[in-house]
């Protein structure tokens, strides 16, 4: 049995790929707000405003895909916006973004 492997992809709503994350320190350099009540823990959803790359973005829709396989990347390198080492993943949490 495969655990879950984790890539967090951010879309412009107009189809341009912005990044992939796949660690929690790159979506902390988002400037995310943690939650009210409880400051460990910080939530994404419909409505959540952050930055990538300087510009502010605001998420209009989100997906989840659960993979049959582990999709092996071919070619280690970074993402569009270089704020991670592509990695392995098996499951996507896909952040549909609109310009803030």
């Amino acid at each position: 049995m495969t655990g879950i492997l984790a890539r967090v992809r951010f879309i412009n709503i107009l189809g341009a790929e912005i990044c992939y994350v796949y660690h929690n320190e790159s979506l902390k350099q988002m400037g995310i707000s943690p939650s009210e009540s409880d400051h460990s823990i910080t939530f994404i959803q419909i409505g959540t405003e952050l930055t990538i790359d300087e510009r502010p973005y605001k998420v209009v829709r989100i997906n989840t895909i659960f993979h049959k396989d582990t999709y092996e990347v071919e070619n280690y390198g970074t993402s569009v916006s270089n704020l991670d080492e592509q990695k392995p993943f098996n499951f996507e949490i896909i952040y549909f973004v609109e310009n803030a």
